[in-house]
């Protein structure tokens, strides 16, 4: 074989392996698009499973924003109360400031004469979970009757508090999220919330 034949050769199987690179980028980016729309919660069904298996495998996770908002109500309720309260609700609510004995009507907040902390909700579609990973969450943001979501409280500090430094404080929340690495698509994860405000100084 002489050099112009062997460099012909090379030349066709570079040529044919750069194809077969380019055919493979080009299916992994359609698997990555089509995983991406897998991966969300639409048109009745996440990761391809309807909402209302999910809702039966998983019972008792999923709100309409009504009863979203009467259980955020009753958590802001333990807030605002001694430590008295079980202790799955402890990890949740602010501990008590026992140097203010008489607690203010909160209106917007806790109540708290330190550092007063506003609860509300959040619906996000994606989180990055304990180690920075972005996971999807599982909602049903188009379902019938009603939307439903996952209940994810948020407790964010407010100015007007006595403290002279206030620090944001977070706590660990689990929350269904989808792992397309293989059935049965859903799993629990941990994420870092902003829970409550506490005071420093």
């Amino acid at each position: 074989m002489t050099n112009t034949s062997r460099f012909i050769f090379l030349l066709c199987v570079v040529t044919i392996v750069d194809s077969q690179i380019q055919t493979a980028k080009m299916k992994n980016s359609d698997l990555t698009i089509a995983s991406q729309e897998k991966s969300r919660c639409l048109a009745g069904a996440c990761a391809g499973i309807p909402y209302e298996k999910i809702q039966n495998l998983y019972r008792g996770i999923f709100y309409t924003k009504n009863e979203l908002q009467m259980k955020l109500k009753e958590l802001n309720s333990y807030t605002s109360r001694t430590s008295r309260s079980p202790l799955w609700q402890k990890k949740l609510r602010k501990p008590y400031d026992y140097s203010s004995r008489f607690r203010i009507n909160a209106g917007s907040h806790d109540g708290d004469h330190c550092c007063p902390t506003y609860c509300d909700l959040i619906f996000p579609p994606v989180l990055n979970n304990t180690v920075g990973v972005p996971r999807y969450i599982v909602h049903f943001p188009d379902s019938q009757p009603e939307p439903m979501y996952q209940f994810i409280p948020r407790g964010r500090c407010v100015s007007g508090g006595n403290c002279k430094s206030c620090e944001q404080e977070y706590a660990i929340h689990s929350l269904l999220v989808i792992d397309m690495t293989g059935p049965p698509y859903f799993e629990f994860d941990d994420f870092y919330l902003k829970s409550y405000c506490s005071c420093k100084g």
